[in-house]
């Protein structure tokens, strides 16, 4: 079901399977933003420079890694996300809550693939909680207002194509 917010600026994310109709982001919410900063590659890239500088870049690429698999979610999806970035010792270690990890292990173990949806779930609201910590520090900085700036430019010309098109 597709929700309708006001706001000044709104863009195509997605479109209803049953109603073709554009999802509008809210500026407003910082989740949304994070999530089409992260989408966009030009606003991407400032928050990304940003996140090398606080060493905290893992939080963006396990959650843009998490973002795809989402779209299939699968039991080896979460072991390959989970060998690279879960489990003790791994190659880019989250910071996550141990109750996470020891939920996700333990899907992997007893092979519980209707699990893997729920547990793809709570691991993108951690990662997007560890983001929101280095977003509320990179607001204050030059480059978040040229990064915000484009994304809302490139909103604004989303709109006007949409309007053209007629849809």
């Amino acid at each position: 079901m597709i929700r309708q917010r006001s706001s000044k600026y709104s863009v195509l994310v997605q479109e209803d399977e049953e109603n073709k109709r554009p999802e509008q982001i809210d500026f407003n919410n910082q989740s949304e933003v994070i999530l089409q900063m992260l989408l966009s590659e030009t606003s991407k890239k400032y928050f990304e420079r940003y996140s090398i500088s606080e060493f905290s870049l893992e939080n963006m690429i396990a959650f843009l890694d998490l973002y795809e698999i989402q779209k299939q979610p699968s039991l080896n999806h979460l072991r390959d996300f989970c060998t690279k970035y879960v489990n003790k010792g791994s190659e880019f270690e989250l910071n996550l809550s141990a109750r996470l990890s020891v939920s996700c292990k333990e899907t992997l173990t007893e092979s519980r693939e209707e699990q893997v949806p729920q547990i793809m779930d709570r691991l993108k609201s951690e990662l997007l909680t560890n983001l929101m910590d280095t977003f509320d520090r990179f607001k204050f900085t030059r480059e978040y207002r040229v990064a915000i700036k484009s994304l809302k430019n490139t909103v604004e010309l989303k709109n006007q194509v949409h309007k053209l098109v007629g849809q």
